[in-house]
């Protein structure tokens, strides 16, 4: 049963990575990275390869092809000297691997065989996650979480902040309103902290926390964001009835969530060693893509473009949460700008008093074709609906990218 204390592993990877970081950086010139180990599964990959069949249904094969369908993204932070002077953050990120990635499993192999055939989503994805992976892989490490979990937002939205779902779930980590709520997700006409990537992934990690003190297991908790944990109790409660197995890899599930936790473990795997399975991704350079800056007044969007000098497509693939003209002032009244802006900018920002908007930022946040992710991969969560509910905590955290 859920315990309301806070899980942390041991020391964050941080201070391991810092060791490694100027070889980690000059491999990183070679395009291609990886760790000096290689998961059992690997190993045999070059000899035993598993088409899918079988193991794929209508519903995953799908649901893998919607996320070829995320936004194209220009790539940043990938400049070769930047990369020699930071370093890479996907090897940072597998530094801090903590989860059993040498299970072997047919479900996990033939979602593997996806993804590893398709080099060009690889490079797709790399290009989306430049903006926000040193985000999400540093929060991880301050929370003393796997940092496998900034991994999520791959299976969830392809990295895609605009990305929605027909089930009504938003954002990098698709949460669906009423989950969003219990954990602090402000949801307002101009406003949408569900794409908000600082409050949604302080938000999701939250919740994925919570639900592995609830399980026990990271591969539990994995099926629970996507079934709801109340779901996942029923299969344990019926295992144990019947004197089976409780773990993931024994329970009867709906198809998506079989399918769900392997294609997590699938790409935890290629990240943590793409040149064993015969892939490449493009470095991202292990710093801080943006800042936080706080407003004193409910600035207008385009006012914010001018005096930063962004342009409207990257001051919304920055702020995807803003949904009107203006910086909603129910909103945490915070704007995210570029890190290698002037510090003077945001001191110009602080200053300034909310004025008028000539109203092309609609035209930017309202796509006549909204961008669309797996519909089945966000329909059954739900928010708990076990005894043990989540903690909601009774202010939104603030989390800092710097």
């Amino acid at each position: 049963m859920y315990k309301p204390t806070t899980f942390v592993w041991q020391p964050s990877a941080a201070s391991l990575f810092k060791i490694t970081v100027l070889s980690s950086a000059l491999a990183a010139l070679g395009i291609t990275t990886g760790c000096s180990s290689t998961p059992q599964s690997a190993k045999t990959s070059k000899t035993k390869q598993v088409s899918g069949a079988g193991y794929l249904d209508a519903s995953s094969l799908d649901s893998l092809e919607d996320l070829l369908s995320a936004t194209d993204m220009r790539a940043v932070e990938g400049d070769r000297l930047l990369i020699l002077k930071h370093g890479d953050v996907w090897k940072r990120m597998a530094v801090g691997f903590k989860m059993d990635l040498n299970h072997w499993d047919p479900r996990i192999e033939a979602q593997r065989s996806w993804f590893i055939s398709r080099q060009p989503y690889l490079d797709r994805l790399s290009a989306r996650a430049s903006r926000y992976l040193y985000h999400t892989v540093k929060e991880a490490e301050r929370r003393g979480l796997p940092t496998e979990l900034a991994l999520l937002p791959v299976i969830e939205s392809s990295y895609d902040p605009a990305a929605t779902s027909s089930a009504a779930a938003a954002g990098l980590w698709q949460f669906i309103p009423s989950t969003g709520r219990i954990y602090g997700l402000q949801q307002t006409g101009m406003y949408d902290g569900r794409r908000d990537v600082v409050e949604s992934t302080r938000a999701a990690y939250e919740f994925l926390g919570s639900l592995y003190n609830q399980f026990g297991s990271w591969e539990l908790a994995l099926a629970a964001y996507n079934a709801g944990p109340g779901r996942i109790q029923q299969a344990i409660n019926r295992n144990q009835a019947a004197g089976l197995p409780t773990d993931y890899w024994s329970l009867k599930l709906p198809q998506e969530t079989m399918n769900y936790v392997p294609r997590f473990l699938a790409v935890a795997q290629i990240i943590k060693n793409p040149r064993a399975y015969g892939v490449s991704l493009p470095p991202i350079a292990n710093r801080p893509h943006f800042r936080e800056v706080t407003l004193s007044a409910p600035l207008s969007l385009n006012e914010i473009a001018s005096v930063t000098g962004l342009s409207r497509a990257e001051l919304y693939a920055l702020n995807p949460g803003y949904r009107g003209e203006t910086v909603d002032p129910a909103s945490p009244m915070r704007i995210l700008i570029p890190a290698d802006i002037s510090p003077s900018v945001d001191n110009k920002l602080k200053g300034m008093k909310a004025g008028g908007s000539s109203g092309w930022w609609a035209s930017v946040t309202s796509p006549s074709k909204p961008t669309t992710t797996t519909s089945t991969s966000v329909t059954v969560r739900t928010t708990p609906s076990t005894p043990a509910q989540p903690v909601r905590p009774s202010t939104p955290a603030k989390t800092s990218s710097s």
